[in-house]
């Protein structure tokens, strides 16, 4: 029901969705689920970098202790080239949806929004998963540039810069930073009329937080984003 609704509110866009994603579309909500399916992804998802700027220590990728604590750490690869991202798209025109997220953060590729303005020519829908350091007034205009930007979604994870660095990798300067960038976001969104954004914090639960969780949601209020987002 969740993706119908998005697939709505893109039908009903500036720019649409073509018939051959409608169709496909179609097919995936009425198409048994079976091992051989008889429709193209809806949603693709891409990692176009693997760098961070934060070390987390729960990241099995960029932690400080990545390989002493993960056996399946795996070596850095390059960036995606802007090049190899369009032969992803152009494999599959009928996608609606596509999510630029990765173990790495997406702001941190050169192109990254070359790529968006591709997915947005081919009638394709994006979603930024992001760290929100990196969020700043240059990049924040590309985003509401783009009229197929749908979401960007803050990992923030806390409500205050001790838990912010418990969380991530130790520095709780960062906190007020990423606040302060998603603030801006909301304010330019606002003042721009972006007519499809929905900005959105994320928050991921477990034993030693769950009790903040209720704050959690006061505060992304008190930020006026559209969505709050429980992980677990």
């Amino acid at each position: 029901m969740k993706q119908l609704k998005k697939i709505l509110k893109v039908l009903l866009s500036k720019n649409g969705i073509t018939f051959p994603q409608i169709l496909n579309a179609l097919l995936y909500k009425v198409s048994p689920k079976r091992p051989i399916l008889n429709y193209d992804p809806v949603t693709l998802i891409i990692y176009p970098t693997d760098r961070c700027n934060y070390q987390c220590e729960f990241c099995p990728h960029h932690s400080k202790l990545a390989r002493e604590k993960y056996p399946y750490f795996h070596e850095p690869v390059q960036d995606m080239s802007l090049d190899d991202f369009k032969k992803i798209l152009d494999l599959f025109p009928k996608a609606i949806f596509i999510t630029l997220a990765g173990v790495g953060e997406p702001l941190l590729h050169p192109q990254l929004f070359d790529m968006a303005d591709y997915a947005a020519k081919k009638h394709m829908y994006i979603q930024l998963i992001t760290n929100g350091s990196l969020l700043d007034d240059e990049k924040i205009e590309r985003i509401l540039n783009n009229p197929n930007f749908y979401s960007v979604s803050v990992s923030l994870n806390a409500t205050s810069p001790q838990d912010y660095s418990v969380s991530f990798d130790g520095r709780p300067e960062m906190f007020v930073k990423v606040v302060s960038n998603i603030k801006n976001l909301v304010k330019r969104k606002k003042e721009r009329k972006h007519p499809l954004l929905e900005i959105a914090v994320s928050f991921v639960v477990h034993k030693k937080n769950f009790s903040k969780a209720k704050d959690f949601i006061e505060f992304s209020e008190k930020l006026g984003v559209e969505r709050v987002t429980f992980l677990n």
